[in-house]
């Protein structure tokens, strides 16, 4: 199925995949279901902060090597993107993580550089420095007053 690509301001619509979703209990339906990746709330950048760290790494270029790491790793991915498109505290639907197994690598490292694109981790550091910054006035606003007595 063909994947349309919109790039808006506030966020990106990946695209839209044909799914089967349970309906009434049993049956499954297909129908389409746009994929939409916004910017990260604070859990989500955790949640896949957190993923990222758990992502194997290959020892040495053996074949057997790269099999093991491409297999220890792409659900994983596939996790992380789901995660992402998700956005919520909860884990992802069964529904999405197998809707983005169906889709080639290149349409998956795409949703993955837009991930990660939202994740925020910018603005983290950015808030770090600004309470940094923030104590670090607070503590010589402090030491004036002690000495001033």
């Amino acid at each position: 199925f063909p994947v349309t690509i919109v790039i808006l301001n506030e966020s990106t619509i990946l695209g839209e995949v044909e799914v089967k979703r349970p309906f009434l209990f049993f049956f499954k339906r297909s129908e389409r279901v746009v994929l939409e990746i916004k910017g990260a709330t604070a859990d989500t950048m955790y949640r896949i902060v957190s993923m990222i760290e758990e992502l194997a790494e290959p020892v040495d270029n053996s074949e057997s090597d790269m099999y093991n790491m491409i297999n220890s790793n792409t659900d994983l991915m596939i996790s992380i993107i789901a995660q992402a498109i998700h956005n919520k505290p909860s884990s992802p639907p069964q529904w999405m993580l197998d809707s983005l197994r169906g889709l080639p690598w290149a349409t998956l490292k795409y949703f993955m550089s837009v991930a990660y694109r939202r994740l925020g981790i910018e603005d983290f550091f950015g808030c770090m420095g600004l309470i940094k910054s923030l104590n670090v006035q607070q503590s010589d606003t402090r030491e004036m007053t002690v000495h001033g007595e």
